[in-house]
């Protein structure tokens, strides 16, 4: 798909534009899903979706796993090595 100026939409975009009209877009084992209304995915979307497959698909793994950190919010701990206090600096330093 392309924008009204002529440049190639990006992936987020892409997915903006299909979930404005609820088709929503998942992976289930490595493979693009879709649920949507009858006959809203039509054949241009079909076309965009095929060509810039591989682009999705990562889209669609980067976002499950920022999901995935914030669903998992401070049980896990945090991300960065912890601040360690340094009586001599009388500060915390990492």
């Amino acid at each position: 798909m392309m924008l009204q100026s002529g440049a190639p939409m990006t992936v987020a975009g892409l997915m903006a534009k299909l979930e404005s009209r609820d088709i929503i877009l998942s992976l289930a084992d490595g493979e693009i899903r879709y649920r949507s209304p009858k006959g809203a995915l039509t054949d241009s979307d079909k076309s965009a979706l095929r060509s810039r497959r591989g682009e999705i698909i990562a889209h669609l793994q980067a976002r499950n796993a920022a999901r995935g950190l914030r669903a998992a919010g401070s049980e896990s701990g945090p991300l960065t090595f912890p601040a360690q206090w340094d009586p001599k600096l009388g500060i915390h330093v990492t």
